[in-house]
Formats: structure tokens, C-alpha cells, sequence
């Protein structure tokens, strides 16, 4: 595991029982950082292709394990029993679960988290206006 490494224990003795929580920031930092000031990884990762699945991210990560806990599951279950094998059975209700759900992130992403942010963008504008009022 990464905390048995040697450069874990050696940053461990200098930062204690916060190491994980600080590499952790400091690594999403650093990537970040790299991300932006590095022109072919911007370059790479501004693909439109990529942009979209950033976006509709956090809407797939909410509703991924409904879906694979309810239809990929389910056809699993249904493609096994008809005579495919385990293999066949897995790859094609994995790859129709991760369809479904960046059909459904989409929808969720365009109809609900989109709208919710503007609304959200909304309150925060008449609460700061009636605060700078008062």
C-alpha cells in the first residue's frame, strides 16, 4: 500500500497524522496547476469530448450506483440466465450501465444541475443585495 512506502513514512515523520489529508491537497493543487500552465496537457484535456464528461461529472457520480445497482444488475442477471457466459454477461451490462448513465447525467446535468446553479446564482445576488441595502 502507498502508506507502507518509504517516501510516505520519510513525509509522515515531517507532517504527522495530517499527511494524507495534506498530499492529497497539495497533489490536487500541483495537477491542477500542471493542467493549466502546461500547454499540450490543456491542449489535450480541452477537447470537447473531455470538457463534456467534466461537466456532466458530478451529475454521473450521483446517480451511477442507482443505476448500476437497478438496470446493470438486472442485466447482468438476464443475460447470464439466457445462456451467455459470465464474461460476455459482465462487459455488455457494464458497457450499456456506463451509456445509460452518462445518457441520464446529461439530462440530469442540463435539466437539474444547471438550472439549480442558476438559481442558487440568483438567491446569492438578493442576498447580497439586500445585505449592501441594510
Amino acid at each position: 500500500a502507498h502508506n507502507d512506502s518509504y517516501s510516505y513514512s520519510f513525509i509522515y515523520s515531517i507532517l504527522g497524522s495530517k499527511t494524507y489529508i495534506l498530499c492529497n491537497f497539495i497533489s490536487g493543487f500541483l495537477l491542477v496547476y500542471v493542467f493549466i500552465y502546461n500547454s499540450e496537457l490543456h491542449h489535450l484535456f480541452s477537447k470537447p469530448t473531455l470538457v463534456f464528461l467534466g461537466k456532466v461529472s458530478f451529475s454521473v457520480y450521483l446517480i451511477h450506483l442507482p443505476i448500476i445497482s437497478t438496470f446493470g444488475i438486472f442485466l447482468f442477471q438476464v443475460s447470464y440466465a439466457v445462456g451467455f457466459g459470465y464474461v460476455v454477461s459482465a462487459l455488455s451490462s457494464s458497457l450499456f450501465s456506463i451509456i445509460l448513465i452518462y445518457i441520464f447525467g446529461n439530462y440530469v446535468h442540463k435539466y437539474i444541475d444547471i438550472s439549480s446553479m442558476k438559481l442558487i446564482g440568483n438567491f446569492e445576488r438578493f442576498l447580497l443585495k439586500s445585505k449592501s441595502k441594510g
